[in-house]
């Protein structure tokens, strides 16, 4: 019979960001220099990118130039993409 696992086993080697671990209701706060280097934008580009794949949506906010706040939820009837 088939198992559930971690989804971490699903992400490429060459993932830069570990937005399997952060797609689990809770919000997270990124910061650059420590969880990325891009600029927030950038940033928010991958984890949008992230959420289509997997269907989920993203809520966020930049709060300046080096501190992200985001969360994955889950689309809900078709909506939130």
């Amino acid at each position: 019979m088939a198992q559930q696992v971690d989804r971490s086993r699903l992400a490429h080697e060459k993932s830069k960001y570990p937005f399997w671990e952060w797609a689990d209701n809770n919000v997270w706060e990124a910061k650059k220099g420590e969880d990325f280097e891009v600029e927030p934008k950038a940033f928010l580009a991958a984890a949008r990118a992230y959420a289509k794949k997997n269907d989920l949506r993203l809520r966020h906010k930049v709060e300046d130039h080096t501190v992200v706040v985001f969360q994955f939820l889950p689309v809900v009837n078709g909506v939130g993409q």
